[in-house]
């Protein structure tokens, strides 16, 4: 309870509390921010219960958003933070195993409590009297590490087929297993993912990519048959296969990596039970567009999957090196190579040896990056216009081949690039071939 009490005297919940109670409002601390304080885990998100209706909400407070307010709920900023509040209701029948048809507003937290999807989500913290209101064996369920649902598991998925997901989630996040009645309607309820928007299907994806234990994640949504609904490309692959992207995916984690470093990780290598010499790449992309990810994402994820199969048997020379960063792109170089070691450090045996040629390479790789060098046409201290005239050319595409030569040439000899030497290299050896 100290831990509460503690947690819950932030400044911004003491000022919304306190507002709603001078008001008259009942109002209490709910959910992740309760259940995260009780594993001793950072509040990311305040949300707050209450009896105030939205409107009311808006009133008492100067900014406000209607994030919800159909359903109500209101963001309430004050400075630089958020707290959500939202008017205590009970849930009516559901449509399109998303989203309820109607809310009805009701009284108590109690209430409230009964509508919410996890038993270690439907907790309460009342502020005034110092207590904590756990009406479903939410703490008892912390303390077992276990996700179970409030009431009938069946009944909460088919209200809400994205809680399939979130149960994943949440094991991944917080390393706990599931209860096996609610593991069990999990698999049988699977195909009701397809109700969800992919955008929602994508969020929570991405929730469980970098999560502590991604591959936990992973495998419940393939021992439940999610993973059919969600990635059949990847439910599809080899057991070997699907394994070894689990435990890349477990192994970038480790290392920091990002969202897309983490989904190169996971899809790469797909396509090569059908087609030996494929790198995965046109199975990301499908996959990667039908989850409504950005251009950007799939842009990076796709460059990612093609440059990550880095020679590390080669011994590199210098200008090699120049050559191999030029080709992979300066900025994706450290993806690549924490892609690459990913992979060779999930492999079953671990490859020791391997993996130790790629920290060498790694090493070389960036100590070359802090030598001044250009690894693009950009970076070549003379440009397209310097080309067209010292050359008297005018097809870009010429030009083009022009300064792709001239990074060549640097790339071997870094020293070169400097504006006079390349104007005159261009004046002895191309205007000679024009």
């Amino acid at each position: 309870m100290r831990r509460l009490r503690q947690a819950f005297s932030a400044p911004i919940i003491i000022k919304v509390m306190d507002r709603l109670h001078r008001a008259g409002f009942q109002a209490y601390v709910v959910g992740g921010s309760v259940r995260d304080t009780l594993l001793n885990r950072p509040v990311i998100d305040w949300d707050v219960a209450t009896d105030a209706r939205a409107e009311t909400v808006t009133r008492l407070f100067q900014r406000t958003v209607p994030t919800g307010i159909e359903h109500g709920t209101v963001t309430v900023l004050i400075g630089k933070s958020a707290v959500e509040v939202t008017t205590f209701r009970q849930d009516g029948d559901y449509r399109d195993h998303r989203r309820p048809a109607a809310v009805q507003f009701v009284g108590t937290i109690e209430s409230d409590l009964g509508r919410r999807d996890f038993t270690i989500n439907a907790l309460a913290w009342d502020l005034e009297q110092g207590r904590l209101l756990d009406p479903y064996g939410g703490v008892n369920d912390l303390k077992r590490r276990c996700i179970r649902t409030v009431g009938k598991p069946s009944a909460r998925f088919a209200e809400d087929a994205l809680r399939l997901m979130r149960a994943a989630r949440f094991a991944a996040q917080l390393g706990f297993t599931l209860e096996p009645a609610t593991l069990a309607a999990m698999s049988a309820q699977a195909p009701l993912i397809a109700h969800i928007s992919h955008e929602r299907v994508r969020d929570e994806l991405v929730k469980i990519l970098n999560s502590p234990r991604p591959g936990d994640g992973l495998r419940l949504l393939y021992r439940t048959a999610l993973l059919k609904w969600i990635l059949p490309e990847l439910y599809r692959a080899h057991k070997d296969i699907r394994e070894h992207r689990f435990r890349t995916a477990d192994c970038l984690r480790q290392q920091g990596a990002d969202t897309a470093v983490l989904l190169a990780g996971l899809l790469h290598g797909l396509g090569k039970a059908a087609r030996p010499s494929d790198n995965g790449t046109p199975w990301s992309e499908k996959l990667l567009r039908r989850l409504c990810f950005s251009n950007h994402d799939i842009k990076r994820v796709s460059h990612l999957i093609r440059k990550q199969a880095i020679d590390y048997e080669k011994h590199y020379s210098d200008a090699e090196l120049r050559f191999l960063i030029a080709d992979i792109g300066r900025e994706a170089v450290d993806d690549v190579w924490q892609l690459r070691l990913a992979d060779v450090a999930a492999r079953r045996p671990a490859k020791r040896k391997i993996r130790q040629k790629l920290v060498t390479l790694g090493k070389r790789l960036k100590q070359q990056l802090r030598q001044p060098a250009a690894y693009s046409v950009s970076e070549v201290v003379v440009n397209g216009e310097d080309v067209k005239q010292v050359c008297g050319l005018r097809q870009g595409r010429k030009v083009g081949s022009v300064l792709s030569e001239l990074l060549k040439l640097v790339l071997q000899q870094p020293e070169l690039n400097q504006r006079e030497i390349l104007l005159q290299v261009l004046i002895e050896r191309y205007r000679q071939e024009r």
